[in-house]
């Protein structure tokens, strides 16, 4: 969820199902991060604004990590 502090509004920035959590925004505002739990294991994946177009960046066995790096 996204809130807007002047206005109180909020907006889902992402709709599926899972635990998404450790959202970060690219510099330029046009990009979300965040882990998610949604294939059934934690992975990190990015998502653009504009469309909501999502893919996974993340492969390989472990859990995402709580922290995600900044986007280039």
């Amino acid at each position: 969820m996204e809130h807007d502090l002047g206005t109180g509004e909020e907006r889902a920035l992402v709709s599926w199902p899972g635990l998404n959590y450790d959202p970060v925004y690219s510099p330029d505002g046009t990009e979300l991060a965040f882990a998610s739990n949604i294939t059934g294991e934690y992975a990190i994946y990015r998502q653009r604004i504009a469309d909501g177009q999502a893919w996974r960046v993340t492969f390989g066995r472990g859990r995402a990590l709580s922290r995600l790096p900044p986007l280039p």
